[in-house]
């Protein structure tokens, strides 16, 4: 299954993701290293999609086949 993720407060630092849709491994990595780069005191494991949307304003709309 892929996403599109969208920025919910309308930017376009996730644009890339319509023109290549990611999996969730591949946004859980794309979003790791902004957890990395931000020195989140997050263990990687306990990042989800769900998480992800909260911590940074987006939601992953599935991508039909």
């Amino acid at each position: 299954m892929k996403y599109f993720i969208n920025d919910l407060q309308g930017g376009s630092f996730c644009a890339w993701s319509y023109e290549e849709p990611a999996t969730r491994a591949e946004i859980i990595e794309h979003f790791n290293a902004f957890r990395t780069d931000e020195g989140m005191d997050l263990p990687k494991k306990k990042l989800s999609l769900r998480l992800i949307s909260s911590i940074w304003g987006v939601e992953f709309e599935r991508v039909k086949a």
